[in-house]
Order: structure tokens, then C-alpha cells, then sequence
């Protein structure tokens, strides 16, 4: 018996990701997109890094709305460099709490323009054959 790989994946489309990595492998398979997963600077010796990758920006957010139950993790600030990937990552958060968390999406942003960016992202994943 033939596997229909195209019809696992799509069933698979929907199913929460249990761990970093199948996080990682959903974004690659789904999206396409390849997200930088190791900080750049930790070289300090004294206390934990405090920087993040935006792998870990989108897995710490998504982890925290799936378990639901820690209620401190009501809101996160995050803050990067422009350019560095800041609404990409928020558009793929917008889509796995669509897809996986089932929650509403509101995108607010500092200025328009982003917002729309945002949009525009979240409308080619959801375009993607």
C-alpha cells in the first residue's frame, strides 16, 4: 500500500509541536523558512545569556499558549535590531495560534506599514499550495 505523503502532511499541518525541534521542522516544511536558532553573543560568564534567537522568541511564546497554564506568561516583551526578523517571527506566531492554538489573531504595530507587512506574510503562508 502507497503512503500519500501529500495527504499526511496536510493532516499534519494541524497538530501542535511538541518540542523545539518539531517546531523548528514545521516552520522548514510549512513555511519554508529556515529561522536562526543560536544566540550571538554569550560570553557571560557570570549569569544565564539573556539574548535569544527568534527561534526561541517563537518557541517560548508558542510553548506557553499551548500549556496554558503558567499564569505569568500573559504577556512577553521582546525587543531585537531592525531588520533582525522581529515581524516575520510575530506572523508565524499569528499563524500557529490560528492553526494550533486556536485563538483570534490581532496584529498592532508601531506603524502601519508593519502591520501590513505582517498581513502580507501571514497571507502567503496561508496562500501556499
Amino acid at each position: 500500500m502507497a503512503i500519500d505523503y501529500e495527504d499526511l502532511k496536510r493532516r499534519a499541518l494541524f497538530i501542535p509541536c511538541a518540542s523545539r525541534e518539531d517546531l523548528a521542522r514545521w516552520i522548514r516544511v510549512y513555511l519554508d523558512i529556515s529561522l536562526p536558532d543560536s544566540i550571538v553573543c554569550d560570553d557571560d560568564t557570570r549569569h544565564e545569556p539573556t539574548n535569544s534567537s527568534p527561534l526561541d522568541f517563537i518557541w517560548e511564546v508558542y510553548s506557553k499558549a499551548l500549556d496554558g497554564t503558567d499564569p505569568d506568561a500573559q504577556n512577553f516583551l521582546f525587543y531585537a535590531a531592525r531588520n533582525s526578523g522581529k515581524t516575520l517571527a510575530c506572523s508565524i506566531i499569528e499563524l500557529l495560534s490560528l492553526f494550533h492554538l486556536r485563538r483570534d489573531v490581532c496584529h498592532l504595530a508601531a506603524i502601519e506599514a508593519q502591520s501590513q507587512k505582517c498581513a502580507k506574510y501571514v497571507g502567503r503562508y496561508v496562500n501556499k499550495p
